[in-house]
């Protein structure tokens, strides 16, 4: 209930956000006495907002993830194309010869600003679910079972998850497929808990925010004469799985998806081969 009611309010000002730069390009258009200046000035006004919007939510996306660069894309294009819009109104409105006329564009502008204005929160809030993740990290984290998962450091899941990809690789004599391996059966039943797979900073546990990645790029590899991944040729620096700003469930990427800044207090986790967890400071 308390996550519906954050919607709505953020479903209600991106609304008035959007009404509002409609509302001041309405003004800006009526008053104007160069057409073509004025268009050229607000389109460019209209570029520079979204361009601003995704520039400074940059740093939440490399947290977050990419639906954090969406909403942004969307509020910008929202606030931007609201003011290009209401200005096309009131150039139109102030061009209007008659009462009949004015009249009927006023209208024409009120039912064209607010489809614009639907359009812009309806796909601002299709995504918005996906936010509601960041009220559970804030919120108090529900009762479990074992408390004692809840106290398990990102490492701890980190080497709980080689010890699996080690018995697995012993057990097939290869490293498991990148598509679907946290689903992989052989896998799931390696590892002690079903939290393992989450990275403690991102995710309860128990939601569908995962936040490791695994390395695509030895994903399959035959473990050949060896007996264990410890063996592996190069094994203390080759990374395996990692912190990942895919948050995803099966993410896998060529090692490329590190958060910056860091995740944990500024340096990422990464499990390599030979099992070692290291601390990576993402440049």
């Amino acid at each position: 209930m308390q996550v519906e009611r954050i919607l709505g309010l953020v479903g209600l000002l991106v609304t008035m956000g959007v009404v509002a730069s409609a509302a001041v390009g309405f003004a800006v258009g009526y008053q104007s006495r160069d057409m073509q200046r004025t268009l050229r000035n607000v389109v460019l006004f209209g570029l520079a907002v979204g361009i601003a919007v995704w520039l400074g939510t940059r740093h939440l996306a490399a947290q977050h993830g990419p639906i954090i660069t969406h909403e942004a894309l969307v509020l910008g294009l929202g606030i931007g194309g609201g003011v290009i819009l209401g200005t096309l109104c009131g150039l139109a409105f102030k061009r209007a010869k008659g009462e009949g006329r004015k009249v009927g564009n006023a209208l024409v502008s009120v039912v064209l600003v607010l489809l614009f204005t639907a359009g812009i929160r309806g796909a601002f809030l299709q995504r918005l679910q996906q936010l509601a993740h960041i009220w559970q990290e804030i919120a108090p984290p529900p009762p479990v079972a074992d408390n004692r998962q809840s106290a398990q450091s990102c490492p701890d899941h980190l080497k709980a998850l080689w010890n699996a990809f080690n018995l697995y690789a012993q057990d097939w004599d290869a490293l498991p497929p990148a598509a679907g391996w946290m689903d992989n059966p052989e896998i799931v039943s390696k590892v002690p808990h079903n939290a393992d797979f989450h990275c403690p900073a991102v995710s309860n546990g128990h939601d569908d925010r995962y936040g490791y990645a695994y390395n695509e790029e030895v994903a399959g590899r035959s473990l050949g004469q060896k007996t264990n991944l410890k063996q592996m040729p190069n094994a203390a620096k080759t990374p395996l799985i990692y912190d990942s700003t895919d948050l995803a469930k099966n993410a896998t990427d060529r090692f490329t998806s590190l958060p910056k800044p860091g995740r944990h207090n500024g340096v990422d986790y990464v499990l390599y081969l030979d099992g070692h967890v290291g601390e990576v400071k993402p440049k």
